[in-house]
């Protein structure tokens, strides 16, 4: 039995407990040996497309150039990115950069599938294809495309392609 301290009598150290020996491991062939599990990294917080884009907007420094950046990078799979990115899309238009013209186009264009809230124009889609054209050859082929499909569109009945054709430029 082990003195008490309370008692004022120190313990023999002959007398306490010695730890087991350690016995030698033979090595494990590199076949047996698994990786020592790695403590996972904090996840960081998921930020939405709209508060990317929303910080965006908020620095100062923004430029045309890095809206195109953004713009690429980001998902657009919901309407609310969509429309988060079409921001983008507009802000950079406006800012002169012609790379991203043929993005921002389609949202406006009837023949491309819906783009966030965004209402199909046609005419709108037809000008930002024509000033794309200086820099991008694929948007005469677009504009094309579109007129096209006016066409038969308005022949068929559609009001609407029918009035779009007729204020088109000749």
């Amino acid at each position: 039995a082990l003195p008490d301290p309370a008692q004022g009598q120190q313990p023999n150290p002959l007398q306490q407990a010695l730890p087991e020996p350690v016995q030698a491991q033979e090595p494990k062939p590199a076949s047996q040996t698994l990786p020592e599990p790695q403590a996972s990294p904090t996840p960081s917080p998921v930020i939405s497309v709209e508060e990317q884009v929303q910080t965006f907007f908020a620095d100062r420094q923004r430029t045309a150039a890095r809206a195109v950046e953004l713009s690429q990078k980001l998902a657009h799979n919901s309407p609310s990115e969509q429309d988060a990115i079409f921001r983008l899309y507009y802000f950079a238009a406006e800012q002169g950069e012609r790379q991203i013209l043929l993005d921002y186009a389609s949202c406006f264009d009837p023949t491309k599938p819906a783009w966030g809230t965004i209402e199909k124009d046609a005419l709108e889609a037809y000008r930002l294809y024509e000033e794309a054209k200086v820099s991008q050859p694929e948007a005469e082929q677009r504009q094309r495309e579109l007129k096209n499909w006016l066409e038969e569109a308005a022949k068929g009945g559609n009001a609407q392609a029918k009035m779009w054709l007729s204020q088109l430029p000749k």
